[in-house]
Formats: structure tokens, C-alpha cells, sequence
């Protein structure tokens, strides 16, 4: 084939087609994620925005696996590994009051395929743009998971779902190899 009758692209005709397949496999990787489409925040400090800003760490806690999942109407099995870091009571008390049983907390970012806020539902509830952390040209959902320990580790839902249009994931979580920190 003659070189000359083959079509040239300038650079944002290409940029703007990447855009587009980076969008579809997005949506793929929202509804089977791996582990790099959901991670724990790192060891960085957290600044959860609410009226008077709280700092929240993650401690060393990771991502052990992701799995699908083998309970009814759940999709995928999150299980975590690491010490989860207790809570100061003034930060425990602005995030989840002061009767509530959360001792600690982890910070999970899991992956959505949009960067707009209102596109997305958290367990049925509209998120802001403050809910997202941005990573390069990723979305992904910040996840605060109060846990306490009630003979053995809980957290105040089993499950999660994100939904994106009509497409909704469930997850659950798995405990059995982290610990709390205590006082």
C-alpha cells in the first residue's frame, strides 16, 4: 500500500481517540477491578473535608487480594493486611459521632470510570468532587472504613456499592489478617 494514501492524525486526534479508549477500559475495570484499581491510600495523612478539616491516617495497612466474591449479590471480596490505626477521639467524634462504635479507621481509594462527581452513587448517595481523589487521569473514591472490634473485626456495613449509570458492584470486606491498633 502506498504510504501517501494512508490518512495522517495530528497529535490531538490521537490524544482525543486515547481519551476515548481509556474511558472504555475504565468502565472495564470498574466492573472486574484488580489491584491496582483498588489500593489503600498509602502512608500519607489524610485531610477529611469537613467543615473543620480531620486528619485520618492509613497506617501500614494494604490490599491483600481482590476476589470475586462467593456470597449472594455481592461481586468482589476486598481482604486487607496490616495494623488499622486507632482514631483520635476528636477525630472519631467528627467522623462518625460520639457514640458511635468506630475505633479505627482505613482509607481505601477504589477506582470509578468517571471524574465527575455526580455520575457516580455511593451506596444510593450522590457524591461531591471531594469524595474523589484524581491520580494522573484516574477517579478514584475515597473510602474511610470505621471498623471496631466486636469478637472480631467489623465495620459499621458489611458491604459497599458504587454505582455508574446502570451498572452497580458490590464489595465486602475481609479482616481475618488485620489488626486494630490499640491505646
Amino acid at each position: 500500500m502506498d504510504s501517501r494514501l494512508i490518512e495522517d492524525f495530528s497529535i490531538p486526534e490521537l490524544n482525543e481517540n486515547l481519551t476515548r479508549l481509556l474511558k472504555m477500559f475504565s468502565k472495564t475495570d470498574f466492573l472486574f477491578p484488580t489491584i491496582d484499581n483498588i489500593r489503600t491510600y498509602g502512608t500519607s495523612v489524610y485531610q477529611y473535608p469537613l467543615a473543620t478539616p480531620v486528619s485520618v491516617s492509613n497506617g501500614n495497612v494494604t490490599i491483600k487480594s481482590i476476589a470475586k466474591s462467593s456470597t449472594a449479590n455481592v461481586n468482589y471480596t476486598i481482604s486487607l493486611q496490616g495494623t488499622a490505626p486507632l482514631l483520635a477521639t476528636a477525630t472519631k467524634t467528627a467522623l462518625y459521632g460520639a457514640v458511635a462504635d468506630q475505633t479505627n479507621a482505613v482509607i481505601l481509594l477504589i477506582e470509578v470510570p468517571s471524574l465527575v462527581a455526580s455520575d457516580i452513587l455511593y451506596n444510593g448517595d450522590a457524591i461531591t468532587a471531594d469524595d474523589l481523589l484524581v491520580i494522573g487521569s484516574r477517579a478514584f473514591l475515597i473510602n474511610v472504613r470505621g471498623l471496631f472490634d466486636d469478637s472480631g473485626i467489623k465495620a459499621a456495613a458489611d458491604t459497599i456499592y458504587i454505582q455508574y449509570g446502570a451498572h452497580k458492584v458490590v464489595y465486602e470486606f475481609n479482616y481475618t489478617s488485620l489488626t486494630l491498633e490499640t491505646a
